[in-house]
């Protein structure tokens, strides 16, 4: 048993309940831990093994580029988030290359027996995995990749009927690309004959075949072809903005003004990496990124599972956010770490490693807070908004919650193109005229309601809401 193994445990742990807690909350978590895992071997150890200083400038430079972006950003919390996760993939990368041999075996055991668990609870509770689970793409993709990585064994068979019982098509597609790759790099039969009667039984139309529901479900769902608007909607996106993105992680706020998808409904993502990516980091991000790959496989890195699993994740992104969910997120970390040029092992001086060692104290505390105030505003939502607003003092969620307008003002200006935010004042403008008859409220939610329409401009819900007040 490798030291690493009980925080591989605890890492991936989080495919288990985090579908069950504020989406803060679990990368709190992983943050936190991350980061005492690091300070923990920056007293220990003085030996490091560091990627090498072409791909180590390229994500340096990414993550500046990234970090840039709080100045143009519509959406200031959100990007600042996104820095705080790159900050966190940087860690593990750097705890994975220095450690890999305690590390792999972790990590195998971890994630595999962790979706065997949850793969249990799919076989023969449903309902119940539905419930820990209430976005089965992504423990889907997560057990997806623990199938791959347990080849041959028990889990392999139980993940990968969970996988298919999960009924989203994504994680189908990572499956059997990976499988089809480690299948013939094993030569497993007993997988090749396995994957083949699974996939023809879960063809077959037959009453009560749980399996046969993923397909069922792409036919009957009309949500199934929203992924194209989504990719269409997105590339309207990068071509307004196609040099600087509209922000790291701030997709979701600048979707309204390019949405075609009917209602009030809002895409947090664009359900493909690639696009998600050029439309938040624009065409410079783009090139940075590209620029890595290339120096990361330069190489030509040899076949092994990681490998594999790393490509079988990429699929998946092509039609989903699963590189955006915790576990996979450290997960695919590591494999691309196993494949990531290094340098020698070097030893840190002493003046470097204690001004590191202050650095990932001060982050790991302040990563807490956003977690510790996810959570406090759950428990109850009325009377601990203003506590959670004062942890996390730029998230202009909490703030729109405190019921007063000052918060409510400061949200708007975190994340001007907030369409709700902006509507909520609205609201709360009108009903101050109606209560009043103050001509300045009308005004000022006149004013709030022609920025609703600047920003979403194909919602046909607001202009109704507008005409209500306001057509003159």
């Amino acid at each position: 048993m490798t030291p690493q193994m009980i925080p591989g445990f605890i890492i991936f742990s989080t495919a288990l309940w985090s579908g069950r807690m504020p989406n803060t909350a679990v990368w709190s978590f992983l943050e936190l831990t991350a980061g005492i895992l690091f300070i923990r071997r920056l007293l220990s150890q003085r030996t490091w093994v560091l990627p090498r200083r072409f791909p180590a400038l390229l994500w340096g430079l990414l993550i500046l580029w990234c970090a840039a972006s709080l100045y143009w950003t519509v959406n200031f919390h959100a990007t600042l988030t996104s820095l705080h996760k790159m900050i966190l993939i940087s860690i593990f990368s750097a705890l994975f290359l220095s450690d890999r041999g305690s590390w792999e075996p972790a990590i195998v055991r971890s994630v595999t027996w962790t979706s065997a668990l949850f793969a249990a609870l799919w076989i023969f509770l449903p309902g119940t995995a539905r419930w820990w689970s209430p976005y089965p793409n992504l423990t889907a993709g997560f057990m997806a990749l623990a199938a791959i990585l347990s080849m041959e064994k028990i889990p392999f068979f139980m993940n990968s009927a969970a996988v298919f019982l999960a009924s989203s098509l994504g994680p189908v597609l990572a499956w059997a690309a990976g499988t089809a790759i480690e299948a013939r790099r094993r030569f497993s039969r007993a997988a090749v004959l396995f994957s083949g009667v699974l996939i023809l039984i879960s063809l077959v139309p037959v009453p009560h075949n749980k399996l046969y529901d993923l397909w069922k479900r792409k036919i009957q769902d009309r949500y199934t072809t929203e992924r194209l608007s989504f990719w269409k909607d997105g590339a309207k996106m990068l071509l307004a903005h196609p040099v600087r993105g509209v922000g790291m992680g701030s997709f979701s706020d600048a979707y309204p003004r390019y949405k075609s998808i009917p209602g009030l409904r809002n895409a947090p993502y664009a359900h493909n990496e690639i696009v998600n990516t050029l439309c938040e980091t624009g065409m410079i991000g783009g090139i940075l990124g590209a620029i890595l790959i290339g120096s990361l496989l330069k190489g030509r890195p040899r076949s092994t599972v990681w490998t594999t699993a790393a490509l079988a994740a990429l699929v998946q992104s092509l039609f989903d956010f699963n590189l955006r969910y915790a576990p996979i997120t450290v997960l695919f970390t590591f494999c691309v770490s196993t494949f990531m040029p290094a340098r020698e092992p070097v030893s840190l001086r002493p003046a470097f490693r204690n001004a590191l060692l202050v650095l990932a104290v001060f982050w790991t505390g302040m990563a807490a807070l956003p977690g510790a105030a996810s959570i406090l505003y759950v428990l109850d939502p009325g009377k601990n908004a203003a506590f959670a607003a004062a942890l996390d003092p730029f998230n202009g969620f909490y703030r729109s919650r405190t019921g007063k307008m000052r918060d409510l003002e400061i949200a708007i200006a975190l994340e001007p193109a907030n369409v709700w935010y902006r509507r909520q004042a609205a609201h709360f403008y009108i009903s101050d005229w109606q209560r009043s008859g103050n001509p300045a409220s009308l005004r000022s939610a006149e004013t709030e309601y022609l920025k609703i329409l600047e920003s979403a401009p194909n919602v046909p819900e607001f202009r109704e809401e507008y005409k209500k007040f306001f057509d003159h």
